[in-house]
């Protein structure tokens, strides 16, 4: 089987940088979003699907199952 790279676009690498930075235990710096995205993520936060600090965020367990959904919630803002 033969394997086909993919070039990714500007916006593509940043929809992947935030997913996977989602993912991680650092999480994502804050001050990278504007305040209608922040908004959302304490949101999240209180719904017990993410956790943030002074300076970051990033998904517990029960956000990660539902990342996509989460992801969606972002693209509404029209903020990505």
């Amino acid at each position: 089987m033969k394997y086909k790279g993919e070039e990714l676009g500007k916006k593509e690498i940043e929809l992947e940088e935030l997913y996977v930075g989602l993912r991680t235990n650092q999480g994502l710096e804050l001050d990278q979003f504007p305040k209608v995205i922040i908004d959302k993520f304490k949101q999240w936060q209180e719904r017990d699907l993410a956790v943030l600090t002074d300076k970051n965020i990033f998904l517990n367990s029960k956000g990660f199952v539902i990342l996509d959904s989460l992801m969606d919630e972002l693209f509404a803002l029209k903020a990505i």
